[in-house]
């Protein structure tokens, strides 16, 4: 065999080699979307899936908290500690801390608007040119 064959073989077998490696490459990309498919694992073991997510959402969860029972005297005694009998309030004046900041809140909208406008309205006006003059 002389050297212009031995290396036209090479050069097919090369080609051949290029030729099967692409089809190699498109089923290993067929298989991969296989694996990655969660559809065909649920298909394939719909029983173990189901199984699996209810062991999911029993660990991920959280417990019901404990209730607390709750007699009459500690009840009585949360009630006179949160002040929730009636006795008057050593604060006063929420009515007028309510409307006070009701205005205040109102107040400060209205200077925000007004504030945002005039920005606007002096970031659309066109500038003069100044090197005319």
């Amino acid at each position: 065999m002389s050297d212009s064959e031995s290396i036209k073989a090479i050069q097919q077998r090369m080609q051949q080699v290029r030729h099967d490696l692409g089809d190699e490459v498109g089923e290993l990309v067929e298989s991969a979307k296989g694996m990655t498919d969660w559809r065909m694992y649920l298909r394939a073991n719909p029983w173990v899936c189901l199984a699996a997510a209810a062991t999911i959402g029993y660990v991920v969860v959280p417990k019901r908290a404990a209730r607390l029972k709750l007699n009459r005297s500690d009840l009585q005694a949360l009630a006179r500690e949160t002040n929730l009998l009636g006795a008057k309030s050593s604060k006063g004046g929420g009515l007028r801390k309510a409307i006070l900041s009701f205005v205040a809140s109102a107040a400060l909208r209205t200077a925000t608007n007004y504030l945002k406008q005039r920005a606007t309205a002096s970031a659309t006006r066109p500038r003069e040119d100044v090197s005319s003059n």
